[in-house]
């Protein structure tokens, strides 16, 4: 007859001391904590914002340009400028993107921003970040805000600037569907 053993973790004998643990709580320092040390005054709102800025500049590329661009962008926005002062805008801004859009098209805000200068931009600024983007357009259709760029760079560009065939129904034209399996 074979003994039944119980299952699972075992318990310590009656007046035995159960197993020591693997690792002490508190980082296993023998130290005394102190207490963190507390600003003499606190930071007013506008003091607090100014940091923050600070820092942002300091560690993340093209911070500053991004944060011109967004302030030339909201004079660019209202449906009461001119379109010549949009041209200028627009020139402007892609005046600071340059040689720098592959890099901020990956970033939310001058993602945005491009896309705007794209819609409402003249020609020749469209051609400028078009010419940017043509080489690295399958990179930037696969990130996460690059492809919005793409897209509304094939919306907005002329159809012979546009490559490839027509698609029909989300089938391209000249194949067949067993050619797509």
């Amino acid at each position: 007859m074979a003994q039944d053993k119980p299952r699972g973790k075992k318990r310590p004998a009656q007046g035995q001391e159960p197993p020591a643990k693997k690792f002490a709580k508190g980082g296993g320092s023998d130290k005394p904590r102190s207490a963190p040390a507390k600003p003499a005054q606190p930071m007013s709102r506008k003091e607090q914002k100014e940091v923050s800025v600070a820092k942002k500049t300091k560690f993340r590329r093209n911070f500053a340009t991004i944060q011109e661009a967004v302030q030339l962008w909201e004079k660019l926005r209202p449906k009461s400028t001119s379109q010549a002062d949009k041209e200028q805008l627009v020139e402007q801004i892609v005046g600071m993107f340059r040689g720098k859009v592959l890099e901020l098209a990956n970033q939310h805000t001058a993602s945005r921003v491009i896309q705007f200068c794209l819609k409402e931009g003249a020609p020749d600024a469209r051609a400028a970040i078009a010419k940017e983007v043509r080489a690295h357009a399958f990179e930037l259709a696969r990130s996460k805000y690059g492809h919005y760029l793409v897209t509304k760079l094939i919306n907005v560009a002329p159809k012979e600037d546009v490559p490839g065939e027509p698609c029909r129904g989300g089938v391209a034209a000249g194949t067949s569907l067993s050619a797509r399996r």
